[in-house]
């Protein structure tokens, strides 16, 4: 499913065309397609975020709390694309000390696919995952 943006605009492009080619999961990083799962954590990056710093988030990391998301000016989706760890606290950090990327396929190339390269056991889930998706 295409996640819409904040207020049911179109997001960027690279996203809109990765989600068309069918490429959701990038394990252990998967997109979000519910917009309700992405304002809840949109509500959390605002928390703990610079004030008047705010994202749509697109992305999730399943073994942590890291999230990805556009980053937004004056409820307008940008290009640019932040990840955060998110600490469900109450302490402001600053947006400085965290990863920005100028697009999504900056950050699909800097920070995710590393994770993917360290993912899994091997032949062994390779072979799980392939029997999984043909039942």
């Amino acid at each position: 499913m295409l996640l819409p943006g904040p207020s049911g605009e179109p997001l960027p492009f690279a996203y809109r065309w990765a989600v068309a080619n069918g490429l959701t999961s990038f394990t252990p990083w998967h997109l979000l397609t519910s917009p309700d799962e992405a304002a809840a954590l949109r509500r959390q990056f605002v928390r703990e975020f610079s004030p008047g710093t705010d994202c749509w988030p697109i992305a999730r990391r399943q073994d942590m709390d890291e999230m990805a998301g556009f980053l937004l000016t004056d409820g307008r989706v940008e290009e640019r694309v932040v990840s955060v760890h998110l600490t469900w606290g109450a302490q402001m950090y600053p947006l400085s000390e965290q990863a920005v990327y100028a697009d999504f396929w900056a950050w699909l190339t800097r920070e995710v696919s590393p994770t993917m390269a360290g993912w899994g056991a091997g032949e062994v889930d390779v072979e799980e995952l392939l029997r999984d998706r043909s039942a």
